[in-house]
Formats: C-alpha cells, structure tokens, sequence
C-alpha cells in the first residue's frame, strides 16, 4: 500500500509540471496603479481604461476605449499607451490604436511587447461563407515551444505584456467548440516581430 501511494504522488507531481500554458503578462504584474488611471483620465476625457500593466521599473501599458470625437457613440475604438514615469511625473511614451471587433495589434518598445486587441462574437466559417456566432475563452501566444495564455471573452478588449525578446510564431483563439489559428486568416501577421 505504501509503495502503491507513492507511485499514484509521483504521477501526480509528474502531471503537474507537464508542458502547457504560461499564464500571460510575463513580465512584472497586473495590479492596476490608481495614481496613473487618475493622471490618465485628468488627460483623456471620455475614455474608459481596461487595464494597466507594469512593464518595467517607472513604465506602463494601458489599455483603453473611446469613441471618436464626432462618431456615434455606439462605436467604439481601443488604443494602448506606454506611460512613463520621468522627473516626477507621468508622460506619454508612445501608443497605438486598434479597432472594435475581432482585432489584434502589437504595440513594440524597448522593454516589451504589447499585444492587445478586441473580441467580438462571431468568426468567419470558410465552409458556409459567413460568421458563425462563437464563445471566446483564450488567446494562445505561441513562442517556440512556450504558449502563453490569456483569458478573453466576447466583446471585451484585451492586453498582453510579453518580454520584448518574444517571438510569436502563431495566435490561437480558443472557442468553446474549437481553435481559430490567426494564420488561417490572414498569411502573414501584421506587425514586425522584431
């Protein structure tokens, strides 16, 4: 019986360090820092910010949602900053925008790689040349032979912190029913890796 124990302990130890997922950002931490969403909204009237990470010692990426000045206020766009903290005060480094729906851009500094996009609710099905409705659930970032995991869901925009030595070989989007590779809608991704 003892030695019946520690074999069923070894084999769970051994399925708990089984390759898979690295929970993503894997820099730093995702606690969202008030006296930036403070400076930032003091800035930028009419945004709604979705997340903030920090990237490095004094430097961020925010993730937010706006509507265009002059646009109906049903559409809505992202946009991701690189805030940073210089002589005393918060600047903004650089951004990027991207737009509503089923999206992904990649925002490059220094320090890191800012994945973030939008997620709506349908994908398009080669088969019956049209969208089929679909419950997101994860965004795999696949690096070499390192997945990194993000959680997503329908309709919410999404923010990735990845070391800036990353180099993405594929996007999967997870569904409840199946995976959705980025490859197998558009040949090349839309950004440079480097």
């Amino acid at each position: 019986m003892k030695n019946t124990c520690a074999h069923i302990f070894a084999l769970l130890c051994a399925l708990l360090i089984l390759p898979g997922c690295t929970k993503a950002p894997i820099l730093i931490e995702t606690t969202p820092n008030k006296k930036i969403e403070t400076w930032f909204l003091e800035q930028n009237t009419g945004y709604n910010i979705v997340e903030i990470i920090a990237i490095a010692d004094g430097s961020y990426a925010l993730l937010a949602t706006f509507t265009p000045p002059g646009v109906e206020s049903g559409y809505t766009m992202i946009r991701s900053y690189i805030i940073k903290w210089h002589e005393n005060k918060y600047e903004f480094e650089t951004a990027k925008d991207g737009g509503a729906g089923f999206s992904v851009e990649l925002l490059n500094t220094e320090d890191a790689k800012i994945l973030f996009g939008d997620i709506g609710s349908a994908v398009y099905d080669f088969g019956m040349d049209g969208l089929k409705d679909v419950v997101f659930t994860e965004l795999i970032v696949s690096s070499g032979n390192q997945d990194i995991c993000v959680p997503i869901k329908n309709h919410t925009p999404y923010l990735c912190v990845l070391d800036s030595s990353v180099e993405i070989s594929e996007l999967t989007f997870k569904t409840e029913i199946e995976d959705v590779h980025y490859s197998d809608y558009y040949e090349n991704f839309p950004w440079d890796n480097n």
